[in-house]
């Protein structure tokens, strides 16, 4: 019989625990913030209501989870100060970028639409999110 020629494997330098838990977080965030508004709106039914502070309760943990998890991302990684530089100014950016298409698009339409006014949208869209 022939003999298998050895396979070289990478190691591993993440663990996918940390991945898992990291989509967690992040997918629950629309689902979260979705049924907040269902609920403060005053859309949600009985079942709804019944559980809504509960999760809502959970959701304190969405954040530290997730921030746990990137900054596991980043230490578990061989990675430069460049790189870890450029990886924060990205996400500064998308923040930013997420926050325009949230607050402050919405804010100009509401203030053409009827006619509020505009510099509450625009403190928004300079805030912080977590």
């Amino acid at each position: 019989m022939g003999e298998l020629p050895a396979q070289n494997k990478k190691p591993l330098t993440r663990f996918g625990e940390f991945d898992l838990l990291k989509a967690g977080a992040i997918l629950g965030l629309p689902a979260i913030h979705v049924m907040e508004e269902i609920l403060e709106g005053g859309f949600g039914g009985p079942g709804l209501q019944a559980i809504g502070g509960f999760v809502i309760g959970l959701c304190a943990f969405g954040p530290s989870v997730f921030m746990i998890c990137m900054g596991f991302g980043i230490g578990g990684s061989k990675s430069s100060p460049e790189s870890i530089r450029r990886t924060g100014i990205q996400f500064l950016l998308i923040g930013a970028i997420l926050n325009i298409f949230r607050w402050f698009l919405p804010g100009v339409l509401q203030a053409i639409v009827i006619h509020t006014p505009l510099i509450e949208d625009f403190e928004f869209c300079l805030q912080s999110d977590i």
